[in-house]
């Protein structure tokens, strides 16, 4: 099974068609913003799209899961939901349910696995400033000079950049999706009064 992105994780990235181009990276440069020092540590807790200051040099890199990691996780999987399924423990309905749930949970924690690696390997880079990040969706506001840029879009983890505008696009789309998923708790009605 090929990996294939969930929603939320690209919400605001996928078909923009706007990544940046070896070419383009001629113009960026190393800026430094307050929120991060210079090893590039820095606080997102709850960040919101107006707390995102963007300068020309800052874009979006977004990771992906390790591919032979994943091949291999979701093959076994299937396996094991093939042996279910013989077994007579679910039916083939349940099967497909279970093996699309269980493969985005594998992808999501793959994800996960890659955000904590890229911190680590970056934390202490002095070329690279981590603006802010969006570990769900495997994203970082990065800025970096642009030879850092290029070498970091060969990064086996890094599936892409685009602008730093779509990162802020995103954190606006992801706002007004938790929006709209806020549920109302109608207020409990009264208890009727005994009757005399």
């Amino acid at each position: 099974m090929e990996y294939a992105p969930n929603r939320r994780q690209f919400l605001g990235f996928a078909g923009t068609g706007a990544a940046v181009s070896v070419a383009g990276c001629s113009d960026l440069s190393s800026t430094t913003d307050d929120d991060a020092d210079a090893n590039g540590d820095f606080e997102d807790e709850d960040v919101e799209a107006s707390d995102v200051s963007l300068t020309g040099s800052m874009v979006t890199a977004l990771l992906q899961p390790d591919p032979e990691e994943l091949e291999a996780r979701q093959m076994e999987l299937q396996q094991e939901i093939q042996q279910q399924v013989e077994d007579g423990e679910i039916e083939e309905m349940e099967a497909q349910q279970v093996l699309q749930q269980e493969s985005q949970e594998i992808q999501l924690e793959l994800i996960e696995e890659a955000v904590e690696t890229f911190e680590s390997e970056y934390a202490d880079d002095e070329s690279v400033t981590i603006e802010h990040a969006l570990p769900e969706q495997g994203a970082f506001l990065l800025d970096a000079e642009a030879d850092r840029l290029i070498e970091i879009l060969n990064e086996r983890a890094v599936s892409g950049l685009l602008p730093g505008e779509e990162f802020v696009t995103a954190l606006e789309q992801q706002e007004e999706q938790e929006e709209q998923e806020e549920v109302i708790e109608p207020e409990a009605e009264p208890e009727p009064e005994p009757e005399p």
